[in-house]
């Protein structure tokens, strides 16, 4: 089973199960077979296409679509990149991103499946937080019905979000299916690498209007914060 999963399920520190350290630790070792016995209920799929081309990767897809699945499904594909580089001897690096993009769309509708897909920033992603961050942007949002940006939060935003606030942000650039955030308005999230951990958590909106009550009322200077629904926080 993938160490990632079942750190989050046991919070116990994903380097320790990876090195086996757990070994003749009789807590930790309980909650790793705890949570592998709870990933065992989970209907889940896991197939590594390294090194494969995209057509090989629509194939896996097929074929598990068609033998395995009973049922509703997700599709989560981590993440967009060239995995063939002789692509670039025929087209841009943009073009072929767009091209498997497009594909992709195409294979969602004529099998009515979402997928859930995740593809890296540019530079420009460090400091923007707009439609053109995203490697082949334009072809992303031509087929996408969501866009969001998940980053770090800056040293300033979590001093202004405290620490219900949380260390990462999700900001939805693009909901073709809901309303949306307002412009400068993101979800906070608490992310906790060495347990494989993302917590959503209030959005910045929420946050602001919570304090500004919180003062209001006279308790500015004395605000109690409960990180009681943030896992593992108590460990660091």
């Amino acid at each position: 089973f993938p160490s990632h999963d079942i750190a989050a399920i046991s919070g116990v520190n994903i380097n320790t199960i990876e090195q086996g350290k757990f070994i003749g630790n009789e807590e930790e070792t309980a909650k790793i077979k705890n949570a592998v016995e709870e990933v065992k209920k989970y209907p889940i799929y896991y197939r590594s296409v390294a090194g494969k081309s995209f057509d090989e990767i629509l194939s896996i897809m097929r074929r598990w679509l068609l033998q395995e699945v009973k049922d509703e499904c997700l599709i989560i594909y981590d993440y967009f990149k060239l995995m063939d580089s002789s692509q670039l001897k025929e087209m841009q690096e943009y073009q072929a991103m767009g091209f498997q993009i497009s594909q992709l769309h195409d294979f969602c509708v004529k099998y009515n499946v979402p997928v859930l897909a995740f593809v890296q920033l540019n530079r420009d992603g460090i400091d923007e937080e707009s439609t053109g961050v995203a490697s082949g942007s334009d072809r992303i949002l031509m087929f996408c019905s969501s866009f969001s940006i998940f980053k770090p939060k800056s040293d300033e935003e979590i001093a202004e979000d405290t620490v219900k606030g949380g260390n990462r942000k999700l900001i939805p650039i693009i909901c073709r299916n809901g309303g949306g955030l307002d412009y400068g308005d993101y979800i906070n999230l608490h992310f906790e690498g060495d347990f494989s951990s993302i917590v959503e958590l209030k959005t910045k909106k929420e946050i602001m209007l919570e304090n500004k009550n919180n003062i209001d009322e006279g308790f500015d200077n004395e605000i109690n914060y409960d990180d009681s629904d943030i896992p593992f926080a108590d460990e660091n």
